[in-house]
């Protein structure tokens, strides 16, 4: 994954990481339960920023893009809902 990133340039490889680190531990959390608004915010922003500036341009494959903006915009507005482990802590915020 990071040959892609090395095609634009050394000085985007901490985001490279920073990418595979939300998408991978962000991913698991959510479906966990833990800290669901706050990573699914996350994650609608870098899924907004990976169509912007990589999906539109190419004009290929942003229709999945859209539905991910869609499903996290949900969680980060509503939660996951009574089966969260982090629910006690989402009662209180």
């Amino acid at each position: 994954m990071t040959s892609n990133f090395s095609r634009v340039g050394a000085s985007i490889r901490p985001l490279a990481y920073l990418t595979i680190a939300l998408e991978l531990f962000g991913g698991i959390a959510i479906a966990l339960g833990l800290l669901t608004r706050a990573l699914a915010f996350m994650l609608f922003i870098q899924m907004i920023v990976i169509l912007v500036v990589v999906m539109i341009p190419r004009g290929t494959g942003f229709q999945l893009s859209t539905v991910w903006i869609g499903v996290f915009a949900y969680l980060s507005a509503h939660g996951i809902g009574r089966w969260a482990l982090d629910r006690p802590i989402d009662r209180q915020v």
